[in-house]
């Protein structure tokens, strides 16, 4: 089972959480806030699938 990785989607990922962690100034929080874009970046693949 061969896995695809996106590069410029772990780029940009690693981009939001830095810029989200100088801004806040938490870890905890920038965890939190990460783990809400994934659950919405989920969500808005399988609704896309949906209705391609």
């Amino acid at each position: 089972m061969k896995i695809h990785f996106n590069w410029k989607r772990f780029l940009l990922f690693f981009f939001v959480i830095g810029a989200i962690l100088y801004l806040t100034k938490s870890f905890w929080m920038t965890l939190g806030i990460i783990l809400l874009l994934f659950v919405i970046d989920h969500f808005l693949k399988l609704w896309d699938e949906r209705h391609a």
